[in-house]
């Protein structure tokens, strides 16, 4: 499934948060994420890394957060 898909299905609400974390867990990107969080690391800068790396733009990254209602 990809981030789109997700973005989606959490926007229809047809899974919740929890769910998508349990999809995540074990991801080696997810969890360096998880991690750089926890010690302090920039939330958005976070994601914007890992959206490049997985060839998302700012630009698509920012429409799938519009569309779950969150301002990025």
């Amino acid at each position: 499934m990809n981030p789109m898909q997700m973005f989606q299905m959490l926007a229809q609400k047809q899974i919740n948060p929890q769910q998508i974390l349990g999809m995540l867990n074990g991801n080696p990107l997810f969890t360096q994420a998880q991690n750089m969080i926890n010690s302090g690391g920039n939330p958005k800068n976070i994601v914007m890394n890992i959206a490049k790396q997985k060839g998302i733009t700012e630009q698509q990254l920012k429409e799938m957060a519009k569309q779950i209602g969150i301002k990025f």
